[in-house]
This record gives C-alpha cells, structure tokens and sequence, in this order.
C-alpha cells in the first residue's frame, strides 16, 4: 500500500521525456505542414505569374491590332 502513495523519480523522468518528445514531434509536425503550405502556394504563385504574363501578351497583342485599324 505505501508504494502507491510514492513518486517513483525514474517514472516522473520518463513522463517528462515523453513529454519533451510529443513536444517535439508536434513541433515537427507542424514545421512539415507549414512547408507543405509554402510549396502549394509557391505553385500557385507560379501559376498566377504566367497567366498575368499571358494576359499582357494579349493585351500587347490586342493593342498592335487596334493600332493598325
């Protein structure tokens, strides 16, 4: 009966190691989230800047036809 009303200090330790570990890899989790945001929006940044460079072809183009009517 005593035991039980005892803090065994190697038990409190590997519940703190545990802890720092979850820690960290939630830490780690998230910084690979984050980095997998930042790919998706530098595709689609990407994306936005050729077809605003396909728009201003156009308008170039639309432009030097309208010129020469």
């Amino acid at each position: 009966m005593e035991g039980q009303t005892k803090c065994d200090p190697v038990c409190l330790k590997t519940s703190d190691e545990v802890r720092q570990i979850y820690s960290q890899m939630k830490l780690l989790d998230q910084q690979a989230s984050a980095a997998s945001v930042v790919s998706v929006l530098e595709a689609e940044l990407e994306q936005a800047r050729a077809r605003i460079q396909e728009l201003e072809m156009d308008r170039r183009s639309s432009k030097k036809k309208l010129e020469h009517f």
